[in-house]
């Protein structure tokens, strides 16, 4: 067997790990932010004793050797978790500080600064989700993470719903095993922890969802929703050809196209999807979303780099109107 080969085998992957890595991406969002907001409330303080500058990118790297120390020193799925909180701010102390690192002056309010920080949230995110997609666990994958939950259950923290998971594992693999029988055998055998108290979302997922199946069958509910992404695609849609008609293209920026280009390709989806909507709500939210995933790795990108972190507020709401769509997109495909 090759080298590569056995690299492969050597790497297996941990079903559902995106969870771990969006806990990883929102911490460092949202040190970032905490970073920024306090930087800019105190008036930039620097920490220089000595006549030394501490800088926070330090701090940063300190966090994500801890992240990496937890996860050499512990065994459990809490801690990996925790890792990844720790791991995440770390990681959002280290990169608030790129434009220090790319310029000669030592710039950090370089002005590409914030979109470089995006672009990299948005990156992994788009790797690790397709990882997540395109890989196909095998026998061995489930088995070991079987396994893996049967730490949980030696730590005393096995509750029900990691139970239920690691059955549904062993139910995918050889029931003639001797291995698969011997770790059946362990979640057979141990009792189960009272399971974390549900939150919010999850107390009221069922509400939502009775609420929006009643909903949806009525005419004004859908007039409505598709009224809001119409609206707001075609306006900038609009901007975009009253942008192109004029004689204002000379004063665009680099920025002022990429966004121009972005919501002229968000605008065109709208459009599309508004034409689908009469003979298939689920083909029209499917192209309302591909609007939105534009806007969000595209058009939002550019805002970013224009207007800095003020460009947050439209980023928060393009990302609610996406999970609205993920949300309706996942009923009409439960409906079908």
């Amino acid at each position: 067997m090759s080298r590569s080969a056995d690299f492969r085998r050597s790497l297996v992957q941990r079903i559902g790990f995106e969870r771990f890595v969006e806990a990883f991406l929102v911490s460092a969002a949202v040190c970032v932010l905490c970073i920024r907001a306090f930087l800019s409330a105190t008036g930039y303080p620097q920490l220089d004793p000595g006549g030394l500058h501490v800088a926070h990118v330090l701090f940063g790297g300190l966090g994500m050797a801890i992240a990496l120390v937890l996860v050499m020193v512990s065994l459990t799925e809490p801690a990996i978790y925790l890792a990844a909180v720790i791991g995440g701010i770390g990681f959002g102390a280290f990169i608030d500080e790129i434009g220090k690192f790319l310029t000669s002056d030592n710039d950090y309010f370089y002005r590409p600064a914030t979109a470089i920080m995006y672009m990299t949230f948005v990156a992994i995110y788009i790797v690790a989700r397709s990882i997540g997609r395109s890989a196909r666990p095998s026998e061995a994958t489930y088995l070991a993470n079987a396994l893996d939950l049967a730490k949980e259950a030696v730590a005393g923290n096995l509750d029900a719903e990691e139970a239920r998971r690691a059955r549904e594992y062993l139910s995918r693999c050889d029931r003639g095993d001797p291995l698969v029988a011997s770790i059946r055998a362990i979640f057979d055998g141990v009792g189960t922890v009272p399971a974390h108290a549900p939150s919010f979302i999850a107390k009221n997922k069922n509400r939502i969802r009775s609420l929006y199946r009643n909903a949806v069958q009525r005419r004004w509910f859908t007039t409505l929703v598709v009224s809001v992404f119409v609206a707001t695609g075609l306006v900038a849609f609009v901007q975009g050809i009253v942008v192109l008609a004029g004689k204002r293209r000379s004063d665009l920026s680099f920025a002022g196209w990429g966004e121009l280009v972005s919501d002229l390709a968000v605008g065109a989806l709208v459009v599309l999807g508004l034409l689908r909507v009469r003979r298939s709500r689920l083909a029209a939210y499917r192209m309302f979303a591909r609007a939105v995933l534009v806007s969000i790795f595209l058009a939002q990108m550019f805002a970013f780099y224009r207007i800095q972190f003020w460009a947050i507020a439209g980023l928060a709401a393009v990302v609610v109107f996406w999970g609205i769509l993920q949300f309706m997109i996942g009923e009409e495909e439960a409906v079908r």
